[in-house]
């Protein structure tokens, strides 16, 4: 790219025209060069290196003694090609008296292998100076674009991963769920057919089988639940999540009623959510409610919500983002919070699952569902006293 006006052009101007003494502008110059941490050269017209700056020399590990007075060129092995190109760019400088900006070349050198470099290169105005000076600025782009290039191979990589995860979906949301679903239904038929004479072993036995399927499709749906939260394409959008909990505890409200359980709300606010994840979010905290509440107490479960403290973000982010903080108590069995962590991991269980249903995976859904939304979750809790989920959520 081509233009009159650069900062390589920068020798021009009030503090470098005839009021000052060549030396003096000569000694500015030089100052330039020497204090600016970007590989520059000074080339003659014949594109000789008149001068390079001490970053030059070290970054492409040569010294003054080996480059100055030589050709541009000689310091460049391999591709003759990128010789040219280097050749042809340069000159259109020398004879056109432009800058050419933001110029990508593969070039050899000697000591470093292959580099792709990024080229500036200007003509140096001095007026009341004869000599034709070019300025040659060089950035090493070589790890940029090894990384942009990982970074591409990546990307395709986990396009191809995706593609892969939807046939998986596909197959286990429909090839694995119908048998399942088909067994199920074969068993409850001969357990409800009452011609059948089956022995209270056998009705057993097949109570049991149907509950195992229960739990498989479960497991089932919670997976693909899982597997499908970082690869959505869902928009956030403004949510007031008061009015998106009211939805959820009408879809939950019989199985609130069945445990005799009292939910209440209070100060939750509207933020930048993905909805349909907050639904499954609070679905899956109140089930855990449910599911751990005491035998002897009916459960009582409290959300509520706040903006975050500094304390409280500090553990952890320090990028200066406000939360809001919404928490979610229950009265339950409570655990010990040394496990704290551990619950939100997939299939950790704290309790037998013969105690207690559920896949092991419902918490870690909404770890994953925080994480999507940029935000933290913790817990706090101690046996006999109930938990506490902690939610930040950006602002």
């Amino acid at each position: 790219m081509a233009s009159d006006t650069h900062p390589l052009n920068s020798f021009q101007g009030d503090g470098l025209t005839n009021r000052e003494h060549p030396a003096t502008t000569r000694l500015y110059s030089e100052a330039i060069i020497e204090a600016i941490r970007e590989p520059l050269v000074v080339l003659t017209g014949d594109l000789r290196i008149k001068r390079a700056n001490p970053s030059f020399h070290k970054h492409f590990a040569t010294n003054e003694q080996d480059t100055e007075g030589k050709l541009i060129f000689d310091l460049i092995s391999g591709d003759d090609n990128d010789r040219e190109t280097l050749r042809t760019h340069l000159l259109k400088v020398v004879t056109d008296k432009v800058t050419l900006e933001d110029i990508e070349l593969k070039v050899t050198f000697p000591n470093l292998g292959e580099r792709v470099m990024l080229l500036n290169v200007g003509p140096i105005v001095i007026e009341n100076f004869d000599e034709q000076l070019l300025l040659l600025a060089i950035e090493d782009i070589t790890e940029v674009r090894s990384a942009n290039t990982q970074l591409l191979q990546s990307n395709r990589a986990l396009l191809e991963n995706n593609d892969a995860l939807s046939t998986f979906s596909y197959v286990v949301s429909h090839d694995l769920q119908e048998p399942l679903r088909k067994i199920h239904t074969f068993s409850k038929l001969i357990l409800e057919d009452d011609n059948n004479s089956l022995s209270e072993e056998t009705r057993t036995y097949l109570d049991r089988i149907m509950v195992s399927i229960r739990r498989s499709q479960q497991l089932i749906d919670d997976l693909l639940n899982y597997s499908h939260i970082s690869n959505s394409e869902e928009e956030m959008r403004q949510t007031n999540l008061g009015a998106l909990l009211e939805e959820v505890l009408g879809e939950m409200a019989v199985f609130i009623e069945a445990k005799n359980g009292e939910v209440t709300v209070a100060n939750l606010p509207v933020l930048r959510t993905i909805p349909v994840m907050m639904q499954q979010l609070f679905t899956n905290l109140i089930s855990n409610a449910l599911k751990y509440s005491k035998a002897d107490s009916n459960p009582l479960i409290a959300i509520s919500g706040r903006e975050a403290t500094p304390e409280e973000v500090a553990a952890f982010s320090n990028n200066g983002t406000q939360y809001y903080k919404i928490m979610v108590s229950d009265n339950g069995i409570g655990f010990e919070q040394e496990d704290a962590d551990r619950i939100f991991e997939p299939f950790q269980r704290l309790h037998a699952k013969d105690k207690y249903e559920g896949s092991g995976i419902g918490l870690a859904i909404c770890k994953k569902i925080i994480m999507k939304h940029k935000g933290f979750i913790n817990a706090e809790s101690s046996p006999g006293n109930g938990t506490t989920f902690n939610l930040y959520l950006p602002v």
